[in-house]
C-alpha cells in the first residue's frame, strides 16, 4: 500500500472536537462525527464518498429546525479510510459494516432502537451511497435498528453492479477503467493498486489536495453551477478557499490514517461489483427512497434510473450540475426526503 515517504504524522491535520473513535472487538475501531443534541428521537447516518472521512459541521436547515429538537447527525468513516479500520478479516463486507453500524448505533443510543428512536434516515453520497444502501437493504436480524429507518436517501449513487447488467453504458473511460468493468478484470487488483498509489501521490499534503480539490470541485463546474456554489459558500459564511482546504484535509486524513491509509480506496471496486447482502428489487414494505442524480456528472444517469426502477418505494430527483451538485441544494433535498416519509409514516416522524 501507499505510504509516506516524506515528512511525519504531524503534516496529517487534527482531529475536531465532534469526533470521536469506537472500539470494535477485537482490535478494530471506527471513527465518526455527530452533530446535534445526542436525545433527539431522529438520528441521520450519513456515509460520505471517496478521499473522505466522516464530518458533521453543519446540519441542513429541515434538520435543523426539526420539532420539537433537531436532527442528530452522524457521519462514520468508511472501513479502510482515515482512522477506521478495514473491513473484518473473513468477513464479507456487508456484513463487517452492518456489524460496525449495529455497535456505533448501540453504543450512541444504549438504551437500543424503541427506547431511543422515533425515526432514523440513512443516507450516502457517491460510494458512500453503496454503505448507505447496504445499512437499508440488510435483514432486521442482522441490523435490528432497520424498524426506525424512514428513508434513505442516495446523492450522485452507485447501482449494485452484481445485479445491473448496463451499470457501466454511461461511465466515462476513467471510471470505466477505475471502477468499471476493467477493475475486477485485470487479476492481482493491479487497476485499484495503481490508482491507489496515483491518489495518494495528489493528495499527499494538504497543498497537493487543494490543487487537487480545485480541479476536480471547481475546474468542472459551468457558470449556473460555480454560482449556485458561490451563493451556498455565502449561506454558510465560508470563503471558496476555507471549503478547498477542509475537503483537502479531509482527502489526507483519508488516505494518510494509521488505521486505513488508501486500503478503503482500494477495495471499493470489489466492493461495487460484491454482493451487497439484498436485493434493492425485494424491499417491498421498506422506507421510502430519494435518488438525487445530476445532469453533467461523470457517472451518468443510467445507475440512478436502475435504482428508482428496483427499489419498490422510489423516486428520482435529477438536479442541474456534476458529482457533487447536490451539496448546495441540501436544504430542498432534505426537505423532499422529509416530506415522502411523512406520506409513509405520518408527521411524526419528522
Amino acid at each position: 500500500m501507499p505510504k509516506p515517504t516524506t515528512g511525519s504524522t504531524t503534516s496529517i491535520p487534527p482531529p475536531k472536537p465532534n469526533e470521536a473513535l469506537l472500539p470494535l472487538p477485537p482490535t478494530r475501531q471506527l471513527h465518526y462525527a455527530t452533530t446535534g443534541p445526542p436525545t433527539s428521537r431522529t438520528a441521520i447516518l450519513f456515509f460520505s464518498g471517496y478521499l473522505s472521512i466522516g464530518t458533521a459541521d453543519h446540519l441542513p436547515a429541515p434538520l435543523a429546525t426539526l420539532s420539537p429538537t433537531p436532527a442528530h447527525w452522524i457521519a462514520p468513516t468508511l472501513p479502510g479510510n482515515g482512522e477506521s479500520s478495514p473491513t473484518a478479516r473473513g468477513l464479507p463486507y456487508h456484513t463487517s459494516l452492518v456489524r460496525d453500524m449495529c455497535a456505533l448505533l448501540q453504543h450512541l443510543y444504549p438504551a437500543g432502537p424503541e427506547a431511543a428512536l422515533d425515526a432514523l434516515y440513512v443516507a450516502g453520497g457517491s460510494y458512500g451511497s453503496v454503505a448507505a444502501q447496504t445499512v437499508y437493504g440488510a435483514s432486521r436480524e442482522a441490523f435490528p435498528w432497520g424498524a426506525k429507518v424512514r428513508g434513505l436517501l442516495l446523492l450522485a449513487p452507485f447501482s449494485p453492479f452484481r445485479l445491473h447488467d448496463g451499470y457501466a453504458r454511461e461511465m466515462t473511460w476513467a471510471n470505466w477503467v477505475g471502477v468499471g468493468p476493467l477493475s475486477v478484470w485485470v487479476p492481482g487488483r493491479v487497476v485499484p493498486r495503481l490508482a491507489s498509489w496515483a491518489v495518494w501521490w495528489m493528495v499527499r499534503d494538504v497543498a497537493s489536495a487543494e490543487g487537487f480539490m480545485k480541479g476536480f470541485v471547481l475546474g468542472r463546474m459551468g457558470g449556473e453551477e460555480r454560482r449556485e456554489c458561490d451563493a451556498w459558500l455565502g449561506r454558510r459564511g465560508l470563503t471558496e478557499e476555507m471549503w478547498i482546504r477542509g475537503m483537502a484535509e479531509g482527502a489526507v486524513r483519508c488516505v494518510r490514517g494509521r488505521q486505513g491509509g488508501c486500503r478503503g480506496f482500494l477495495e471499493g471496486p470489489d466492493v461495487l461489483h460484491s454482493d451487497w447482502g439484498f436485493d434493492p428489487r425485494e424491499m417491498e414494505g421498506r422506507a421510502p427512497v430519494l435518488v438525487v442524480g445530476a445532469d453533467e456528472d461523470d457517472l451518468g444517469l443510467g445507475m440512478c434510473r436502475w435504482l428508482r426502477d428496483s427499489y419498490p418505494e422510489a423516486r428520482l430527483k435529477v438536479i442541474q450540475g456534476g458529482h457533487v451538485a447536490a451539496i448546495w441544494k441540501m436544504d430542498e433535498i432534505w426537505e423532499e426526503m422529509l416530506e415522502m416519509a411523512s406520506r409513509n409514516h405520518g408527521p411524526e416522524v419528522a
